[in-house]
């Protein structure tokens, strides 16, 4: 007896379309993730567009996609958008991130009002990027504050007009921040990087280049923000022993010393109003300050977390001049 299989049958031929009747398998009868991935592939915010208007499906699916990161090519169509948002339209709620630097003029036309306009109609932001908006004072920070508490990542650089006032209400409500930009703010000091540290110890990169923090803020930051691995201070002028702390430095983190060219804001004697009161020790070298010509840099050996006890002031450091 043969033990071989008996031979499969031969499929059946499929039955002809009928004539004149289309094939009911298409695109629209794909499943609604298949569809979403293929609308994510579409480059341009143009093209998601025009594939919102394809049909009530693709619009519903395309819409949230199109609204993901809206990219405002003039002021007028950036004024419709917060229009949109005003007047109580849902589309806010789609927003994860807002970046506009590629918007002509809104280092102008963003002010705290707007911004505030923003925040509110846009209560899921993650990623928002206010670089170069001079505009943007205090009040905007606040803002920020109050209706954005769940960004990973701001950049507020050469936002020059923003104060410490602004920046401690950023540490106090955003302590989700991964990722903080606020290079060439010449009244930022060690008031508002302090708490900063404090309040955001989820912290993976900051740029602090041209402010006028001291070696305070690079302790507290590198010590208080254990994931920190990116942080550049190039420009603070006000740092005097920069060298102690790239020797010194935690392994993990990348102090960066040189993004900046000499003459940045900071770097003029038109700015010495705005520098800190750090200033005060910094000038006087009988202190026995962390980095300073008293400090044993024996302690250093372990890494900065085993000379938290030798830092400052020792005896009299008082947290509340900060």
């Amino acid at each position: 007896m043969s033990s071989s299989l008996p031979p499969s049958p031969s499929p059946s031929p499929l039955p002809p379309l009928a004539a004149g009747k289309p094939s009911t398998t298409s695109i629209h009868a794909l499943p609604a993730e298949l569809l979403k991935e293929i609308i994510l592939q579409i480059d341009g915010q143009a093209g998601v567009s025009r594939a919102s208007q394809t049909c009530k499906l693709w619009h519903a699916i395309a819409a949230p996609v199109l609204y993901l990161s809206p990219d405002f090519i003039s002021k007028t169509a950036f004024d419709r958008f917060v229009a949109t948002l005003e007047s109580g339209s849902s589309v806010g709620r789609w927003v994860r991130e807002l970046n506009l630097l590629s918007t002509p003029g809104h280092w102008d036309f963003l002010t705290d009002a707007v911004l505030k306009k923003l925040l509110k109609g846009c209560p899921e932001l993650s990623y928002l990027d206010l670089e170069g908006c001079y505009s943007i004072h205090d009040k905007g920070l606040k803002a920020i504050a109050k209706h954005a508490t769940q960004l990973h990542s701001l950049s507020l650089s050469y936002c020059d007009r923003i104060t410490n006032s602004g920046v401690s209400a950023i540490a106090a409500r955003c302590g989700a921040l991964r990722h903080l930009e606020m290079a060439c703010c010449p009244m930022i000091c060690d008031t508002s990087i302090s708490k900063i540290a404090q309040g955001c110890p989820l912290l993976e990169s900051m740029n602090l280049a041209g402010t006028h923090i001291t070696e305070k803020s690079v302790f507290d930051l590198a010590t208080k923000c254990k994931g920190l691995t990116y942080l550049d201070i190039s420009a603070c002028y006000n740092i005097v022993y920069l060298q102690q702390i790239t020797d010194h430095k935690p392994e993990q983190l990348e102090v960066v010393t040189d993004s900046l060219p000499d003459g940045v804001p900071g770097d003029s004697d038109d700015d010495e109003d705005m520098h800190s009161d750090d200033e005060e020790y910094l000038s006087d070298p009988e202190l026995p300050y962390f980095f300073g010509p008293n400090h044993d840099h024996h302690a250093l050996d372990g890494g900065w977390h085993d000379v938290e006890e030798h830092y400052l002031f020792e005896e009299d450091y008082d947290e509340d001049m900060y």
